[in-house]
């Protein structure tokens, strides 16, 4: 199931041959930092629309590759400058 925010383009006349399924997400091959791990393993940043099961099913879907177990989670940014000072002043 597609995360809540994603939205199918809507069907548009014409020559189906020619329609190209596009997704909206986009995903990043990314190196693991530092520590070395094995090759079966890979790391990917994300768009936030996704869900651990729609990476599971774009990797299976459209490169055929099986997945055994995928797991996310959400890093905070960097922090400007101007960042801190506004959080400073809130408290």
């Amino acid at each position: 199931m597609f995360g809540l925010l994603f939205r199918y383009p809507l069907y548009q006349k014409g020559n189906p041959q020619l329609r190209m399924f596009l997704p909206n997400f986009w995903m990043k091959l990314v190196k693991f930092p530092l520590s070395p791990v094995p090759k079966n393993r890979v790391m990917f940043h994300v768009s936030m629309g996704m869900s651990s099961q729609d990476v599971k099913h774009y990797l299976e879907s459209i490169y055929k590759v099986p997945v055994v177990n995928v797991r996310s989670y959400i890093r905070l940014g960097k922090l400007k400058e101007w960042d801190i000072l506004y959080l400073l002043m809130q408290s």
